[in-house]
Formats: structure tokens, C-alpha cells, sequence
């Protein structure tokens, strides 16, 4: 089981020698690529019978056809998620490029015309622009706030992360023969992935003998930590 390599100083010069395409981001550049239960309801025994329908849990929506949807439909969809990001960083603040990573991902999906990020004072302010069918859609008036963390901050996150993920596999592998089964392996990922939101994904992969992990922060990927796998 060898030793892991992780130089924070060396990830971050990494980064920022190539940084995610700015989804019209940065300094206000622009892009434009293609409870309790109440009320009532039907009972039984005293209880709100419960029947198959959307919402209930473990049922999932079918995802929505962008293909099928109006450019209006479109723009509504993109603010939405954003806001669901802004929502989401209240708590679990994200820096610059991790936020430029997805909101980039969110106007490729949907084709929206431009989203322009401006940054000032550890926030950011996400303006989105789409032609809909009787004028341009745009929440200028309005933009989406989204709090930031500094690049310093979000590698700590992500150091405490890796160690994380090194303790984790340590405490699934053999110790004699230092091996891991699959499901252990493919657990800690979720693992990791769930417990440091810092990492756009964590998953693993065999190569060779080896289960190696690979991070994904803000765009980039690192292979970090590989167990060896069991013989036989």
C-alpha cells in the first residue's frame, strides 16, 4: 500500500494554470454557447393512505426532455438550479472556479445564450440571459447570489478530504495483506463524496492490481489512493 503524494500548492497551481472555461464568469465576461400531515385525503386505521404518485419518497421524477423544452422553458430551468446552488452555498460556501464549473455545465445542457458571473466581497452575483418567445429572458433586476470561499479555503477542505479518504481505506483494507474488496471500495467513495462537499465526484476504479480514487475538484482530477485488490 504505498504512501500518498498530495501537494495542496501543487493542486492549486494546477488549477490555476488552467482554469475551467468561465461560464461568461469572472470579472462580468459573457459566453454564448450552443411535515406534519394535514388537511384531507383518503384514510385508514386512523393514518393518510398513501398512494403511488410523484413526490412520494423513493419515486423519482423522469427527467425532462431539453430537447422538448421552450427557450422560456429553458431559462426558468437554468435560474433555478442556480438558485438552487446559491441556496445550497448559504451553508456550504463554494470558490470561484468550483462555482464557474457548474454553472458552465448548466448553460451547456441548456443551451442558454449567457450567464455572467461577477464576484465582490465573497459573493457572487449570477446573471442569466435567454431569448424567449416574445422577448429576452433575464433576471438582471434580480441576480443570483451566491456565496464564495477563497481558493486558500477550499484546498484545506480538500486536504481534510483526502485524509478522509485515506483513514477510510485503511480501516476497510486487510492488514495483513493490505487488499480490499469491491463493495468496500466503491462504498468509501460514496463515502467521501457525501461527506466533503468540496469534491465535484469521488470514484474509484481498478488499474492494474490497484482500486484507485480519483477527486474531482472544481473541474480537475486527481488519482490519489489505490488498495490493492484481493487475489483469487
Amino acid at each position: 500500500f504505498s504512501p500518498v503524494e498530495f501537494d495542496p500548492d501543487k493542486f492549486t497551481s494546477d488549477i490555476m494554470a488552467d482554469p475551467p472555461p468561465k461560464a461568461g464568469g469572472g470579472k462580468g465576461g459573457e459566453q454564448n454557447p450552443a411535515g406534519t400531515w394535514t388537511g384531507g385525503g383518503d384514510k385508514k386505521d386512523g393514518k393518510p393512505e398513501t398512494k403511488g404518485g410523484p413526490g412520494l419518497p423513493g419515486k423519482k421524477e423522469p427527467a425532462e426532455d431539453v430537447s422538448k423544452m421552450t427557450n422560456d422553458r429553458k431559462f426558468i430551468v437554468a435560474c433555478e438550479k442556480i438558485g438552487k446552488i446559491g441556496d445550497d452555498a448559504k451553508a456550504k460556501p463554494l470558490a470561484l472556479m468550483q462555482l464557474q464549473e457548474k454553472v458552465k455545465k448548466i448553460q451547456s445542457t441548456y443551451g442558454i445564450q449567457s450567464i455572467t458571473i461577477k464576484d465582490k466581497d465573497g459573493e457572487a452575483k449570477v446573471t442569466v440571459k435567454h431569448p424567449g418567445k416574445e422577448k429576452q429572458n433575464t433576471n438582471e433586476k434580480e441576480p443570483i447570489k451566491v456565496k464564495l470561499m477563497t481558493v486558500a479555503e477550499m484546498m484545506k477542505l480538500a486536504e481534510a478530504g483526502k485524509k478522509d479518504l485515506e483513514t477510510r481505506v485503511k480501516g476497510k483494507e486487510d492488514p495483513k495483506a493490505h487488499t480490499m474488496k469491491e463493495a468496500d471500495a466503491k462504498a468509501i467513495a460514496e463515502e467521501v463524496k457525501a461527506a466533503h462537499y468540496v469534491f465535484e465526484d469521488v470514484t474509484v476504479a481498478q488499474k492494474g492490481d490497484r482500486w484507485e480514487y480519483v477527486l474531482n475538484l472544481a473541474g480537475k482530477t486527481r488519482t490519489r489512493l489505490g488498495g490493492v485488490l484481493p487475489r483469487g
